[in-house]
């Protein structure tokens, strides 16, 4: 299950999704994600925000932790976007040093010390995985399956050259004992860039993959392709496109390669709606 929903995205039409506003009941939430569970869902892809992290703590009396997957993606681009436009990037820069500081964890504060001392990015990103890790350690139980460092970060590294410095902040998620994790909208790309790096044994991706080629850059036959040769890697989410397909036409598609797939995420904002993780079941086993 995804957590789009519960923040309001829906990225065909942003307009409508404000003017949704999101999932905003915590108890309706939460009777979702389980509900989802009940019908075939075995993981919860997430951004790590306030929300997500309150949904958390909510189940997990409810699920079992070790076949519940939590696939987290960090940062929660939106918030700290938010937030730079109120206070500015050095405000947001501050106000991220001191919630990390409050966190009290010493991993975090170490690498955020060195990042705010050198202005060095790789040990920012530590202190970022490593306060996130933590909250939702603190929220779960346990740690989750994957960390996913968020597109902003991967797509912004990428082009400019410092894939190396993405490397190293997988390799350090690898070591922290969770599977490193990258969302992005342009995984080829991302991929040959990352490809001479060992970390890549053990990275997992999520990226759009769906029928009408809906955010797939730079095109749908460059992804098919990718998840033939490296079969087990990819996520998938936006397989509705959005809205955009049908769920059994939008499952049919993705059935085609549900030996490739690693898996697929669905954002479901009504009880009516879970059925879709049953036909998922069905089409895909």
């Amino acid at each position: 299950m995804g957590d789009n929903p519960f923040h309001g995205i829906k990225h065909l039409a942003q307009s409508e999704a404000r003017f949704r506003g999101g999932v905003k009941d915590l108890r309706y939430a939460i009777k979702l994600v389980i509900g989802s569970r009940d019908a075939g869902a075995d993981g919860f892809m997430l951004s790590v925000s306030d929300t997500t992290l309150s949904i958390l703590s909510g189940i997990r009396n409810h699920v079992d932790r070790r076949k519940f997957l939590i696939a987290a993606i960090a940062p929660y681009a939106y918030e700290y976007v938010r937030k730079a436009t109120v206070v500015g990037t050095v405000g947001l820069v501050k106000e991220f040093v001191d919630n990390v500081t409050k966190s009290s964890n010493i991993r975090a504060i170490y690498h955020g010390f060195k990042a705010a001392v050198s202005m060095d990015l790789l040990n920012g990103l530590k202190a970022l995985i490593d306060y996130e890790l933590g909250r939702i350690k603190n929220a779960y139980g346990s740690k989750p399956w994957t960390l996913m460092l968020h597109e902003l970060i991967v797509d912004t590294l990428v082009p400019y050259g410092l894939a190396e410095v993405l490397a190293e902040a997988l390799e350090y998620i690898r070591g922290r004992g969770v599977i490193p994790g990258i969302e992005t909208r342009n995984l080829p790309t991302v991929y040959k860039a990352l490809g001479e790096y060992s970390v890549m044994d053990y990275v997992v991706f999520s990226a759009p993959f769906n029928r009408v080629g809906f955010q797939m850059s730079p095109s749908k036959e460059a992804y098919e392709e990718f998840v033939r040769r490296y079969p087990g890697k990819l996520i998938a989410f936006s397989v509705l496109a959005s809205g955009l397909l049908k769920p059994r036409e939008a499952l049919d598609y993705v059935a085609k390669f549900k030996n490739e797939l690693l898996g697929i995420v669905i954002g479901v904002s009504k009880e009516e709606q879970v059925s879709v993780f049953k036909l998922a079941r069905e089409l895909l086993g």
